[in-house]
């Protein structure tokens, strides 16, 4: 994959020479590059000439001379060694970049049809946005699963961490010491069911109040595509589990 690709490229004299050679030294410090001297030559020839003068300057002729050691009679359009060190080249860099370094932020490419090694900064990228009623409905199903498992243990008959005080017994006293039966309510609050999730919004207590006042097809795309919403009320808060266990044990 050509990482260079997804960044921008910047003039090699539009960019500071320190950033420039900071990550020219990277490169030919790794090991893509470490066996292959003669393409680390001709890296740093180029990075130097790209920094020092126009893109125009680099000539095929100059190249085969000065970096590959040709004779004077050199002609690049019956030797094409340069153009073939070239290519190498170019495909180590993007070998460098995908494998020893695939998240880095700057990159020196060297583009087609051109000798000039180009500085490329990748762009900054906008966080996805956070699904609000995902979160809500998640963290409400958590919520609603983890009383539903402390009403139980209660009820399974583990001691109470919390007891009355004598004044909640005194309070008490009157409803549970008298000889008719007694009956105590236990609340059970109303959730919005999609699929495996629950949602709650403690300010609605029936299915169409909820269809008038939340948008649930968006709810219902968000955290559980295809599963219509339905009333459930099958969970009870924990206080009031903890208080009616308390007052009847």
């Amino acid at each position: 994959m050509n990482h260079s690709l997804m960044l921008v490229g910047v003039s090699s004299a539009a960019v500071s020479p320190d950033r420039y050679r900071e990550e020219l030294a990277r490169i030919m410090a790794s090991g893509t590059l470490k066996n292959n001297p003669a393409l680390r030559k001709l890296l740093a020839y180029l990075a130097e000439a790209s920094l020092s003068g126009p893109p125009e300057a680099l000539k095929e002729y100059s190249i085969g001379r000065e970096v590959m050691g040709k004779p004077p009679d050199y002609d690049p359009r019956i030797d094409s060694s340069v153009r073939v060190q070239i290519g190498k080249l170019r495909l180590k860099l993007e070998e460098y970049y995908s494998k020893e370094a695939p998240g880095a932020t700057a990159q020196l490419m060297l583009p087609r049809g051109g000798f000039e090694i180009v500085y490329s900064e990748r762009p900054a990228q906008e966080k996805p946005p956070v699904n609000r009623w995902k979160l809500a409905a998640i963290f409400s199903s958590a919520l609603a699963l983890l009383l539903a498992a402390a009403v139980a243990a209660l009820l399974a008959g583990q001691p109470a961490s919390v007891s009355l005080s004598p004044e909640a017994k005194s309070l008490w006293a009157p409803f549970l010491n008298q000889e008719r039966p007694l009956m105590i309510a236990l609340g059970v609050p109303f959730f919005i069911r999609f699929g495996p999730v629950f949602f709650r919004n403690p300010y609605m207590n029936d299915l169409e109040t909820a269809r008038k006042s939340l948008d649930l097809d968006a709810i219902q795309r968000a955290v559980a595509p295809g599963s219509p919403a339905r009333e459930s009320r099958r969970f009870s808060g924990l206080g009031e589990a903890s208080a009616l266990f308390e007052v009847t044990r």
